[in-house]
């Protein structure tokens, strides 16, 4: 049962899937996104980041286990994650590009230039051992929402902030208890 909730929460607390969240809530709690962009507008942001972010990363990831070079979805061979992840890299770094080119400034951009350059370090020391880039994405969403709390004085998202660590605590949890990292590497 234990390993069950354990996959629930690896998958649903995906580092792609809380870069979407992240976005989410700077486009739907921000004062100022909130309010410049129209409902449908907002939609089409996150519609196209999703697609970016999870469903074409999702088919690269089939397409490179069809061909061999991966071993499983999970990619649990660490040595495996460069293709995945500069693939992952450059397609989030087009993103960002093209919703630069489509009026859209300020914490999204530099949210996402954030998680590119964390999954660009994260490739990099991949290339040595394995880290969790569940518990770094975990970090980021904790960053993030801090900063708009504390910095950016948003008090609507007060009550996120011990959500984002119970997310975190979540997704290291499930990460351990499922074997796909050691303690060491959860941390790191």
């Amino acid at each position: 049962m234990i390993n069950k909730i354990a996959w629930f929460f690896s998958i649903i607390l995906h580092p792609l899937i809380l870069l979407n969240f992240g976005i989410f809530i700077i486009l739907y709690f921000h004062p100022y996104y909130n309010s410049r962009y129209y409902e449908d507008q907002l939609f089409s942001f996150v519609l196209y980041l999703s697609i970016n972010t999870i469903v074409i990363p999702t088919l690269a990831i089939l397409l490179l286990k069809q061909f061999k070079f991966v071993d499983n979805f999970q990619i649990s061979n660490h040595k495996q994650r460069t293709i995945p992840y500069a693939f992952i890299s450059v397609l989030l770094s087009i993103t960002v590009y093209q919703l630069l080119k489509n009026d859209m400034r300020g914490l999204p951009i530099y949210f996402m230039i954030g998680c590119v350059l964390s999954l660009i370090v994260n490739l990099h020391i991949n290339l040595k051992f394995s880290i969790s880039s569940h518990t770094i994405a975990a970090g980021g969403f904790i960053a993030l929402v801090s900063y708009m709390v504390f910095v950016q004085n948003i008090s609507a998202l007060v009550y996120w902030l011990p959500i984002s660590i119970i997310i975190a605590g979540l997704s290291g949890f499930s990460r351990l208890w499922l074997n796909a990292h050691t303690t060491k590497q959860a941390y790191f």
